[in-house]
Formats: structure tokens, sequence, C-alpha cells
């Protein structure tokens, strides 16, 4: 087995330990649909420039419903590594969040290992939040024009917005989705996303989520 392969599995085997629930609290469920809206322009050789528009509909037990606009940019610097980053825009139920991330990607043969930083600046909070987001995702090629892709993401909450607040594993993501070239740059994507949402000394929160989403590429 290659390094690389064997990296995937080491991390799709700890993902799925991490899916565990820790205790014996019951899980609340919730579901949501998600759809998103993107451009896509190249502002330099091997460098898409992707602006996205989004608007997430929650059910009450999800809470109010989320609108964002992200702007993000990523440069191939090998074959194997790509470095980017980005800002984000996000309103739920009147908060306001700004985003800034930086990524770097290692991608081999279908396979896709990312490690995301983001600083997080709510009007709400006490403090400047960091999360790290680590996701492994490896996709095929079902036809010339149709792709499938797999992923798993956990998200670690470094500090937190509040002083004295949780910190630890924000949420656990498990995704499938297939993405359909349409022609003149147009692209869709059905997907659904599976997020384990572990809460201390309450019901851990298992959300049901249907993803839309189309990109013109120019």
């Amino acid at each position: 087995m290659s390094r690389a392969l064997f990296v995937c599995a080491v991390r799709i085997a700890a993902l799925s330990a991490l899916l565990q629930p820790a205790s014996a609290v019951a899980e609340e469920q919730e579901f949501q649909l998600w759809t998103m809206a993107s451009a896509e322009t190249a502002v330099a050789p091997d460098t898409p420039l992707v602006a996205d528009i989004g608007y997430r509909l929650r059910d009450d037990a999800s809470g109010d419903d989320q609108f964002l606009i992200r702007a993000s940019a990523d440069t191939t610097l090998t074959p194997l590594v790509r470095l980017g980053g980005g800002v984000a825009h996000f309103e739920t139920g009147g908060v306001v969040e700004w985003r800034l991330f930086e990524r770097v990607t290692l991608a081999r043969r279908g396979f896709a290992l990312r490690s995301q930083f983001e600083q997080r600046f709510y009007d709400d909070g006490d403090r400047t939040e960091l999360r790290l987001r680590e996701r492994i995702q490896h996709s095929w090629r079902l036809d010339p024009k149709t792709r499938l892709a797999a992923s798993g993401e956990w998200l670690l909450r470094l500090r937190n917005k509040r002083q004295g607040g949780d910190t630890g594993t924000d949420q656990l993501r498990a995704n499938i989705a297939v993405t359909r070239e349409l022609g003149r740059g147009i692209e869709a994507t059905a997907g659904y996303l599976l997020i384990y949402h572990p809460v201390a000394d309450e019901p851990n929160v298992l959300a049901h989520v249907p993803q839309i989403s189309v990109l013109r590429r120019f």
C-alpha cells in the first residue's frame, strides 16, 4: 500500500472512531437544506477565484436560517500541493460572523487531504474564535461529465468566542455528492451531508442536510 493510501486509511479509521458517541446521551435529529450559487474565474495560471452566495434553510430545532457570502482562491504550487484561503460573511438570526481562513491541500490520484485554519469574528463574541478543519476526500469520474465525491471532516474548536467556553471537537461531517457538467461552463451538484455535533451535558445533535449547488465558470 502506498504511503498516501495508508495515510487516508488511518484518517478514515480515526474519523469512524470519533463518530461513535462518547456517551449514552440521546441524539437530537435536525434537518436543513443548503443551497449555493457560485461563479469561478482564473486570476492567474492555476489560480481560480470563486465567489459563493448561499442560503441555508433550517428547521425549528436547528435555529434561524443562515445567509452567507464567500470568496476564496487556491493556487497550485506543485502537482501535489495547493495553497489557498479566503473570507466569508455569515448572518444567522441577526448575529453576524466574519470569517478568514487559510488552507493547504495535498492531492493525488483522486484523494485530497485538506487542512483549513479559521479565524471567526462574531459581533456577539468576547474574542476571536479559532477553529481547525481536517478533511479527507476521494473523487471518482463516473463518465466524462459526471463526478462522485465522498468526504469526511473533523472540525476542532481551538478557542471559543466566549471566555471559558467549550473547546475540542465542534463537528464531525460525512458527505457524498454527485456533480454533473451541463455545458457552457455550468455544473450542478446534489449531495447529502451528515453533521454530528457533540454537546456537553446535553443531547448530541445529528443534522441531515441535503445540498444543491450550481457553479458557472468564466
